[in-house]
């Protein structure tokens, strides 16, 4: 796990099985060696299958989803219990946080420099008209 990307976060990259299985694998905080080690399925293998390069076999969907502690059907269709991130410190959720509270900031301010800029304007048309 690294540094987020806000925008990639926001993209819906998760929207293919290897997608899914990727943000699901970060959520859970393994890299591919890890994965591979409790799953006992290659390295080489799960890079094809985020890569959407090949189709999962039941038995791996069934390991994957049990690993990753997702749902089959959500790991296949995006339908179903995703990745569990109840506690709110994944990397993923802080950065959102983190953008979430700046863009609210930035929404506050945005709307006192527009009320103090509507405020002038009428009172140069009010003067302008005396």
């Amino acid at each position: 796990m690294g540094h987020y990307d806000i925008h990639q976060l926001l993209d819906d990259n998760d929207d293919t099985v290897g997608g899914r299985m990727a943000a699901a694998r970060d959520i859970a905080g393994y890299d591919m060696r890890k994965l591979a080690a409790l799953t006992g399925i290659s390295v080489e293998t799960l890079r094809i299958y985020e890569a959407d390069r090949a189709e999962l076999p039941e038995r791996h969907v069934k390991e994957l989803a049990k690993v990753l502690k997702v749902d089959a059907r959500w790991l296949m269709s995006g339908r179903g219990t995703g990745p569990c991130d109840d506690d709110n410190h994944s990397p993923q959720v802080r950065a959102m946080r983190g953008e979430l509270e700046s863009l609210m900031r930035l929404h506050e301010e945005t709307g006192k420099r527009i009320a103090m800029l509507h405020r002038r304007l009428n009172d140069m048309e009010l003067r302008a008209f005396r």
